[in-house]
């Protein structure tokens, strides 16, 4: 693992740490402690004096600071730099041990969560140094000093960050570093997507970072759509909704908006089933994907003739409710079978306004929508079964 300094850059990193003489005592006085690139400390104290004044029972907090806290805060800096590098079993994140960490199990399913509480000052309190701070007092003054120093260091490496990058700013920055990212990461993931013109947000740099999201199919997704994807690609689980950066190129191709491609998707439409639709006569790609998307998340699937019949009767847009399709077609179970499938009942439904009259059609025999209306309103080039 590759040693990490204090700040960016090469810089100091300069804390203020309250000087005592006692883990009791409160309101000591402000002074700087300094941290070089190299991990040696400057203080205003001789340190050596005060390691002897230790070993006769004395107590010194920078000392403290500079032996327990700079160490803990030295190897969090590594963790955040490599954070896979924490224990694993399976699909279950673990952390290292720490004996004063007042959690007793550390299982974490999600990786963030096992680096953020890694570097919660209650772990790592307990973690460095565990001899010395079993005194509940001490593990306070830890715990603070702990606190301190990622603050300070959070500011300083977010002052040194673009600020551009991150929706927030500074702000944005900050909140990462609690989750436990570095600036240099997010200008890495960032790097990635020179084209993107504005920010993307927290949250989809988390996303990359902790769960592994796929750089190179996130780079061809954006490809594919320049703006208005990113954002949503990152939040898919890897494998659930996982789309073909090609399939979406198709999509554009076929004049589909970012919004439309994701309604698209999560509905479970097929590419194919819009570009069937779309060869109608004045039905654009997106007109036939907004559609169908509204169609597909009641459980329905309709094709180019139901599109066309309902258009004839000034229907299009009359979708039946998913629990009004669903109690007509549960209802219709006693009827003889061949039922009609789902699409065609929801049809049937859209056109009529009247499950009544739906149930009555199934019964009399009609098993398509088409048959339902006269044979006058049956568009050309749709076959009816019933003359």
């Amino acid at each position: 693992m590759s040693d990490l300094g204090p700040a960016p850059a090469g810089q100091l990193l300069t804390v203020n740490v309250e000087c005592t003489g006692s883990p009791v005592d409160r309101f000591g006085v402000l002074h700087p402690v300094t941290i070089r690139p190299d991990w040696t400390v400057h203080t205003v104290h001789d340190l050596d004096a005060e390691r002897v004044g230790v070993l006769f029972g004395g107590w010194c907090s920078c000392l403290h600071f500079v032996e327990r806290i700079v160490p803990a805060f030295r190897e969090g800096l590594q963790l955040m730099a490599a954070p896979r590098g924490l224990p694993r079993d399976g699909d279950v994140w673990d952390n290292f041990p720490s004996q004063g960490c007042p959690q007793s199990k550390h299982f974490h399913h999600d990786l963030e969560a096992a680096v953020r509480h890694e570097l919660s000052a209650a772990h790592v309190s307990g973690q460095y140094g565990a001899d010395g701070w079993a005194d509940r007092q001490v593990a306070a003054v830890a715990e603070a000093q702990f606190r301190a120093v990622m603050s300070a260091a959070a500011a300083v490496w977010a002052n040194a960050a673009d600020p551009d990058l991150v929706t927030g700013g500074r702000d944005g920055y900050l909140e990462l570093w609690a989750a436990g990212m570095l600036p240099t990461q997010v200008a890495e993931i960032a790097a990635a997507f020179p084209d993107q013109a504005l920010s993307f947000s927290t949250a989809f740099f988390r996303r990359i970072h902790f769960h592994g999201i796929d750089i190179d199919w996130l780079q061809a997704v954006v490809t594919a759509y320049p703006t208005g994807l990113a954002e949503w690609a990152a939040q898919l689980d890897r494998g659930s909704l996982r789309v073909d950066p090609r399939e979406l190129r198709r999509m554009r191709d076929l004049g589909l908006t970012g919004h439309d491609a994701i309604g698209l998707i999560e509905a479970g439409v097929p590419l194919a089933a819009v570009t069937e639709l779309a060869v109608l006569p004045n039905v654009s790609g997106s007109t036939a994907a907004r559609w169908l998307t509204l169609w597909y998340k009641i459980g329905v699937h309709p094709g180019p003739d139901h599109y066309q019949v309902l258009a004839a009767h000034q229907a299009l847009h009359d979708r039946p409710s998913h629990s009004t399709l669903d109690m007509l077609c549960n209802s219709l179970d006693s009827v003889a079978t061949p039922l009609p499938d789902r699409t065609e009942v929801a049809v049937m439904l859209a056109l009529t306004g009247d499950p009544e009259r739906v149930s009555q059609a199934v019964r009399r025999g009609v098993r398509r929508a088409v048959d339902l209306v006269p044979a006058s309103s049956v568009p050309s080039g749709i076959s009816r079964s019933i003359s």
